[in-house]
């Protein structure tokens, strides 16, 4: 039987998502899809409760996490003026 290539084990049945970034091709996978939607519906979710939620190893999760941080994640701060007061100047 002839030995198939990397690619050809990533990308059969549609399993993976390949996303085109600036320097790398990502691949997605259900898990990474997971870690994903997790975050956008609660951006402080903590990698335990996504471990919990989605059934797989924390440290699976944590790695996977920082690989999709450092990817095709990006972080928003929003600056909540009501809660620092009127004392506040922004120029």
């Amino acid at each position: 039987m002839p030995r198939r290539s990397k690619k050809q084990d990533i990308e059969p049945n549609n399993k993976y998502s390949k996303i085109k970034t600036v320097n790398n091709p990502v691949y997605l996978d259900l898990i990474d899809k997971g870690i994903i939607k997790e975050l956008i519906n609660d951006p402080a979710s903590k990698s335990a409760s996504i471990s919990s939620k989605l059934k797989v190893p924390l440290s699976t999760i944590q790695r996977r996490r920082a690989r999709l941080e450092t990817s095709v994640l990006m972080k928003d701060y929003q600056l909540d003026s009501k809660e620092l007061g009127s004392g506040l100047r922004i120029f």
